[in-house]
């Protein structure tokens, strides 16, 4: 959350330059990987997100995490979903969509 903070806030440390290559970074998302937080937001909205989902070498569990902004019904939120130990990358990317979600709709339906 800090890292999005420094990226999409004015209160950063980080060069307003810096802060514009990250954010380009983080709207270009390949198809495949078009998954994450950006679940949570309005179906015509961008994703600016960035997903990461190494397996385990031990266990062969996956660590699948989401960070991003998610735009919903007029808001913007700074979203941050991890998950260790998931059995399958779909599961683990299930979980951080529906978690996403679950969030947001909270945070701004109050539902």
């Amino acid at each position: 959350m800090a890292l999005l903070k420094a990226v999409f806030t004015e209160d950063s440390p980080l060069s307003n330059r810096s802060r514009s290559y990250i954010r380009t970074l983080m709207s270009n998302v390949s198809d495949g990987q078009n998954w994450g937080v950006g679940a949570a937001g309005s179906p015509t909205a961008t994703p600016v997100l960035k997903n990461g989902w190494p397996a385990r070498e031990t266990t062969h569990l996956w660590v699948v995490n989401s960070v991003g902004i998610v735009e919903y019904t007029g808001h913007t939120l700074l979203v941050v979903v991890l998950t260790d130990g998931q059995p399958t990358l779909e599961t683990g990317i299930s979980l951080v969509e529906q978690t996403a979600t679950t969030l947001v709709h909270a945070l701004v339906d109050g539902a």
